[in-house]
C-alpha cells in the first residue's frame, strides 16, 4: 500500500512512532473540510500507518544507502521507507542519489552534493532525517581528526 502512496507518505511523522502518527491524525481530522487534498491524502496514509503500528509493524528511518528509491522494503521484519518517503525529495534527486551511491560511499556532505548535484534543501532534508550520520561537512581532513 505505501509504495503506491509514496507521494503521501510523510516520514516526518511516521518514523517517529505510533503516538506521533496518532497526534498528526488528530490534527488533520480537526481541520475538517478546511484540509487540503494533500492533507486528506496524508491522513489516509497515516491511518494505515497507525494500523500497522497497532499490529506490531515497526518503521525504520530512511537510509541513504539501503533504502530503495521508490519502494518500501522489509528488512529484518521492519518496514524500510524509500528515499522518496522524505517530503521534499523529488524523483530526480532520488535517481541522482541512487546513481551516485552505486559508485561507493560518500565521504562528506560536500562529496554528496558534488556527485549528486542535489539542492541544498535536499541535503538539509537528508541531514534532518539522520540519513547522513557521521558524514563531515567537507572533504577536508582536520589535523585534529588525525590525532
Amino acid at each position: 500500500y505505501f509504495t503506491t502512496k509514496v507521494e503521501d507518505f510523510d516520514a516526518d511523522f511516521i518514523i517517529k512512532g505510533k503516538e506521533a502518527v496518532r497526534t498528526r491524525i488528530k490534527e488533520l481530522r480537526s481541520m475538517g473540510n478546511g484540509a487540503t487534498a494533500k492533507e486528506k491524502n496524508h491522513l489516509a496514509v497515516l491511518e494505515v500507518a497507525l494500523e500497522a503500528y497497532c499490529r506490531g509493524v515497526e518503521v525504520l528511518p530512511v537510509d541513504l544507502y539501503n533504502s530503495d528509491t521508490d519502494k518500501f522494503m522489509v528488512v529484518e521484519g521492519k518496514l524500510l521507507p524509500p528515499l522518496r518517503g522524505l517530503q521534499g525529495i523529488g524523483q530526480n534527486a532520488v535517481k541522482s542519489i541512487a546513481k551516485a551511491r552505486q559508485q561507493g560511499e560518500f565521504i562528506s556532505l560536500e562529496d554528496l552534493r558534488n556527485r549528486t548535484k542535489v539542492s541544498k534543501t535536499v541535503i538539509e532534508t537528508l541531514v534532518a532525517h539522520g540519513c547522513v550520520r557521521g558524514l563531515p561537512e567537507t572533504n577536508q581532513l582536520s589535523l585534529f581528526s588525525l590525532a
